[in-house]
C-alpha cells in the first residue's frame, strides 16, 4: 500500500490545482483530479494502480474526510464514496462518459483505447490501407473487410472464386483466374461432369464413364457388372456341361450322360438300366441294387423266392414262379405240410420219416401202411366167425360142419359118398344117403 501525502497549494482556483503535484500516489500509481463541480461530495483526486485499475479516491475537504474504493476499467463493478458519488468521473481522459446509473463506459475519442481512453492508438486506417473494402484499426494494426468481387489482406486482389465457378468444388483463386478442387465424384474445369468412375466402381477391371452412366471391362477371371464376381466358370471347368457361378464356387449341370462335380464322368446309370431298382456308376460301368422282390444284373427278374414262400424247404425261381424242395419230413407246394398233419394212420402212430415220408405204428389187431387193414375186415373165415387176436392176428370159429383155419372146409366137399348124398353133420361130420343099390358110410 502506498503512502498518500496530500499537499495542498491554494491558487486562484483552490487548493486543487496542487492536489496531484509530485504524485502523492506513489510509485506504479498513475493520479487524477476529481473536481466537486463535476458532481463529486468535494473536489479531491484518484489514485489508480497501473496494473489492474483498481482507484482509490481522497476527498480532503470533504465533511468526514471521506475517501473510497472504485474499481474501473474492465471489471464493470464499482463501490460508491460517501451517498453522493458520481460514476462519470473524468477518466474517459480522451473520450465521453456514459453512466447507466451502477457503471461507466468510456467511448474513446480517434486514437485512443482503453477502459479510460488513456492509450493512445495509432491508426493504421489512415490513409486506407484497403484498395478494395472497409478498414478497422487494430490494437496493433487493421483489418480489410473487402467489397464483393475482392479478397487479400488488402483488398489488392480481384475474387475469381465469387460466386463460386466449381458447381461441385473448391475454388483457389491464381494470378490471373481460378482452379477448382473437384468433390469425389465431379470433374470438368468447372467440376459439373459427374465422374461415375471416381472413385473406381469396378472392383477388379477398368472403368468408362458414358452418357449418364459407366461400363467396366473385367480383368480376367472376373465378371459382373462391377466386376466383382470372381469367374470360376473361365475357363469352363464342366468337361461335359455348363457352369454356374455360386458365391464362393461353381456348380455344374451336366449334359445327358454325364455326371460328377465337373461333369467328368460317364453316367452309365442315365437312363437307368436297373428296371426295378437304383444305379451306381462303377469304374467302366454299373451295378444295380434290387428293389424287393427283383433280382438279376439288371433287376428285372422278379424273385418269387424273395418272400420265401417255402416254409421248410428250397425255393427256386423258375421263368413265372417259384418251386419247393422241402426239407424232410415236409411235403405240399410250399414245404408247409407234415405227413403226420392229417393223421394217415387210422389206428396207429405215425412217425414222420424221409421226405415227405411216414410210418405208422399200429394199435393191436390193426396192420397195413396206414394201421387201416384189421384181419377180419376182409372175413377171412368163410363160414364162420372172425376174431382178432395180437397182432394182424384172428381166429375163425366155423359154422357147424366147417372146419379149417378159415372155415373153409366142408366134409362133403371132396363128396365122399361115392354113390350117393354127401350132408354135414356136426363139427366137420358127415352123413351119406346112398343111392338105390348102394350102402356104406361113403355107399
Amino acid at each position: 500500500m502506498f503512502q498518500l501525502l496530500i499537499l495542498a497549494v491554494v491558487g486562484a482556483d483552490g487548493f486543487v490545482t496542487s492536489l496531484c503535484s509530485g504524485n502523492p500516489c506513489g510509485t506504479g500509481y498513475t493520479c487524477y483530479l476529481l473536481f466537486k463541480s463535476d458532481g463529486y461530495i468535494s473536489d479531491g483526486f484518484q489514485c489508480c494502480y497501473n496494473a489492474n485499475s483498481q482507484c482509490t479516491s481522497y476527498f480532503p475537504d470533504a465533511p468526514s474526510g471521506g475517501s473510497g474504493t472504485y474499481l474501473g476499467g474492465s471489471s464493470g463493478s464499482s463501490v460508491s464514496v460517501n451517498d453522493n458519488y458520481d460514476y462519470c468521473i473524468t477518466n474517459c481522459i480522451n473520450g465521453w462518459c456514459t453512466y447507466d446509473g451502477s457503471s461507466y463506459i468510456c467511448n474513446c475519442a480517434t486514437g485512443y483505447s482503453g477502459s479510460m481512453c488513456n492509450t493512445y492508438a495509432y491508426d493504421y486506417c489512415t490513409p486506407n490501407p484497403c484498395l478494395n473494402g472497409y478498414c478497422t484499426s487494430t490494437g496493433s494494426g487493421y483489418s480489410c473487410s473487402c467489397y464483393s468481387g475482392y479478397l487479400g489482406s488488402d483488398c489488392d486482389t480481384y475474387d475469381y472464386c465469387t460466386p463460386n465457378p466449381c458447381s461441385h468444388g473448391t475454388c483457389t483463386n491464381s494470378g490471373s483466374g481460378y482452379s477448382c478442387s473437384c468433390y469425389s465424384g465431379y470433374s470438368g474445369s468447372s467440376c459439373d461432369t459427374y465422374n461415375y468412375c471416381d472413385p473406381n466402381p469396378c472392383t477388379h477391371g477398368t472403368c468408362t464413364t458414358t452418357g449418364s452412366g459407366y461400363s467396366c471391362s473385367c480383368y480376367s477371371g472376373y465378371s459382373g457388372s462391377s466386376c466383382d464376381t470372381y469367374d470360376y466358370c473361365t475357363p469352363n471347368p464342366c468337361s461335359h456341361g455348363q457352369c454356374t457361378n455360386t458365391g464362393s464356387g461353381y456348380t455344374c449341370s451336366c449334359y445327358s450322360g454325364f455326371s460328377g462335380s465337373s461333369c467328368d464322368t460317364y453316367d452309365y446309370c442315365t437312363p437307368n438300366p436297373c428296371s426295378h431298382g437304383s444305379c451306381s456308376n462303377t469304374g467302366s460301368g454299373y451295378s444295380c441294387s434290387c428293389h424287393s422282390g427283383y433280382s438279376g444284373s439288371d433287376c428285372d427278374s422278379y424273385d418269387y423266392c424273395s418272400s420265401s414262400p417255402c416254409a421248410h424247404g428250397d425255393c427256386t425261381n423258375t421263368g413265372s414262379g417259384y418251386t419247393c424242395s422241402c426239407y424232410t419230413g415236409y411235403l405240399g407246394t410250399n414245404c408247409d405240410e407234415n405227413p403226420c398233419s392229417v393223421n394217415p394212420c387210422v389206428q396207429g402212430t405215425c412217425v414222420s420219416s424221409g421226405t415227405g415220408g411216414y410210418t405208422c405204428t399200429c394199435n393191436t389187431g390193426y396192420y397195413g401202411t396206414n394201421c387201416d387193414q384189421n384181419p377180419c375186415s376182409n372175413n377171412p373165415c368163410q363160414h364162420g366167425t372172425c376174431t382178432t387176436s395180437g397182432n394182424d392176428g384172428y381166429t375163425c370159429t366155423c359154422h357147424i360142419g366147417y372146419s379149417g383155419t378159415n372155415c373153409d372146409t366142408n366134409p362133403c366137399s371132396v363128396n365122399p359118398c361115392e354113390h350117393g348124398t354127401c350132408t354135414t353133420s356136426g363139427n366137420d361130420g358127415y352123413t351119406c344117403t346112398c343111392h338105390i343099390g348102394y350102402s356104406g358110410t361113403n355107399c
